[in-house]
């Protein structure tokens, strides 16, 4: 009875020892993963630095006046301020858009209050001259 035991907890242990092998293969396997990761993210960020300074670069050979001339204050790159140029012209066209919108509506109404401003004045006299009558009579009284 006792080998049976001791068999038995040298089958555990033979596993653990597997079990403990193999975690240790799995992280020395995740350790070298990491560092070929943290190698290739510095490796992207490199290009990614390169291929902002040729954007750059080719925005100021693209745009007039560009070269060599320095940003306005708050402008870290020609790009950003490339950017907020296209959103202040959008900005732009959509405000004349809804200028134009309004002054066309305010024409409608002007014309239409000038169609009706006669059959309106009538209206007005018509309604004078009732009160007119209506208390003039009585104040005579």
């Amino acid at each position: 009875m006792p080998t049976k035991a001791l068999n038995h907890h040298r089958k555990n242990l033979l596993n653990s020892k597997k079990e403990k092998q193999a975690a240790l293969d799995a992280h020395a396997a995740l350790e070298t993963e990491h560092w070929e990761l943290r190698d290739k993210c510095a490796e992207l960020e490199r290009e990614l630095a390169n291929v902002k300074h040729e954007q750059e670069d080719l925005l100021r050979r693209r745009i007039p006046g560009a070269e060599g001339g320095a940003l306005p204050d708050g402008y870290a790159s020609l790009s950003q301020l490339v950017l907020d140029v296209r959103m202040a012209r959008e900005e732009a066209i959509n405000q004349r858009h809804a200028k134009e919108q309004l002054q066309t509506v305010l024409h409608e109404v002007e014309q239409e209050v000038r169609s009706r401003y006669p059959a309106l004045l009538l209206l007005q006299r018509l309604s004078d001259e009732n009160l007119r009558r209506l208390w003039l009579p009585q104040a005579r009284m």
